[in-house]
């Protein structure tokens, strides 16, 4: 699949918002301003031949200095894990994008939990497709009952004023087991994130957080360092062993056909470099 660039605006007001069809694939793309921005999603193999919608959600959000960006993994075992993350994911976005305060843990808390309300009463109204089994159609039922749940990450980065008055930020937030890297002067920083990517742990449209609530990291960022953010889903597992930075073109091989042959789980990736 050809990999694509996405032109920027110089203009500091410009706002870019990329939100990826869970119906498609998208090749990875590269934005170079304001921040240097690669993405890419790819459906499992079973999953484009059964045309269905996949269960990863990526978005990001560009304007003057800021980047916020989500990226989140339905449970498949849930009721229609898709419509988890991507309820989540476009409200979680929304939500970094236009938040004019700085960010806190109790407004954060306060807000993925008062989503249950709004999110449990649109699970009700997601139809059963028509001609299901009886039989089938009572495991999806009960199933709806429990809800739908996601994994996730989120996160915004605020930029140093040139002047360099004021300091940069990064804010992070994630629950499951996405995996969320970050490199500093070309140093991969490992202690916020070890032993916090856990299996049992997600969002769900019913009850908000399960096992417990999510992992938060702040640090500032003096304008003087450069650093790389690259958070991705299961499917790119084999970044896992990757320390330095894969070419666009290793990364769209991966999409594509992954170490070990076809793709057996959704594949999507964001990479963030200032």
């Amino acid at each position: 699949m050809r990999i694509g660039r996405k032109k920027s605006s110089r203009h500091d007001t410009a706002v870019q918002r990329i939100l990826c069809s869970q119906h498609m694939e998208h090749p990875v793309t590269i934005i170079d301003h304001p921040y240097r921005c690669r993405y890419g999603y790819a459906r499992a193999e079973e999953t484009v031949q059964q045309r269905e919608n996949g269960q990863d959600f990526l978005g990001l959000h560009l304007q003057g200095n800021g980047c916020s960006f989500v990226l989140c993994d339905g449970v498949s075992l849930s009721y229609q894990g898709d419509f988890a993350a991507r309820f989540l994911g476009e409200r979680l976005l929304s939500w970094l994008a236009d938040l004019g305060a700085p960010l806190s843990e109790q407004a954060f808390h306060a807000y993925i939990g008062g989503l249950t309300g709004p999110a449990t009463e649109a699970v009700e109204g997601l139809p059963i497709p028509h001609g299901t089994p009886r039989l089938l159609r009572e495991v999806l039922e009960e199933k709806r009952c429990r809800g739908s749940e996601s994994m996730f990450i989120c996160g915004r980065i605020e930029r140093a004023s040139r002047s360099g008055l004021r300091k940069g930020r990064l804010w992070l937030a994630w629950q499951g087991d996405c995996r969320l890297r970050l490199w500093v002067n070309g140093t991969e920083v490992k202690a916020p994130f070890q032993d916090k990517r856990r299996i049992g742990e997600r969002w769900s449209t019913l009850t908000g957080p399960v096992g417990g609530e999510p992992h938060l990291f702040t640090m500032e960022l003096p304008g003087s360092g450069t650093y790389r953010l690259l958070c991705y889903t299961d499917g790119l597992r084999e970044l896992d062993g990757c320390s330095g930075t894969p070419s666009d073109a290793e990364l769209q091989r991966m999409l594509d056909q992954p170490q070990g042959g076809a793709l057996t789980d959704d594949a999507s990736f964001i990479e963030v470099s200032w």
